[in-house]
């Protein structure tokens, strides 16, 4: 029950920013995404799994914690979504806070961030994560895709 509800709000909501446009096989595409509020999409992925954690505490499972989906989202947590914000949400908003008024498009604008390379290549390698967790619970509680 817990997969589903994730599973469905991830795929209504947060889609994209987590593993990119079409389910792109090398999560390329950044095309159309306005980087703060695909940011923005990041952090609250990252709150709604907290939330699930919350209401479904491990430490109440009587059976096998290795296999539970708690375990998992801490992993994602800890392991890809925590250090991928602090290393870019900052820096990135903290630049966005002053140039993006600038003359031109936003989407131009925002692809003269300094760091734009390394930022995008970090956010791919979240994006190749998030597709094989995603993988694995479609395979694990055959789940249909909603593409």
């Amino acid at each position: 029950m817990i997969a589903v509800w994730a599973w469905i709000r991830r795929q209504a909501e947060q889609a994209d920013a987590v593993v990119g446009k079409g389910h792109h096989p090398t999560y390329e595409d950044f095309s159309g995404e306005l980087y703060s509020e695909s940011l923005d999409s990041l952090y609250n992925f990252f709150r709604e799994c907290r939330g699930i954690m919350r209401k479904f505490p491990v430490g109440k499972l009587k059976e096998s914690k290795q296999e539970h989906l708690g375990i998992l989202i801490n992993r994602i947590l800890n392991d890809v979504f925590r250090p991928f914000l602090e290393k870019w949400s900052g820096p990135f908003r903290a630049w966005w806070a002053t140039t993006k008024n600038d003359e031109g498009s936003p989407y131009e604008i925002q692809n003269q961030f300094p760091q734009v390379k390394d930022f995008l290549t970090d956010w791919r390698g979240l994006r190749r994560v998030m597709g094989k967790v995603e993988q694995t619970l479609r395979d694990e509680y055959k789940l249909i895709p909603l593409e």
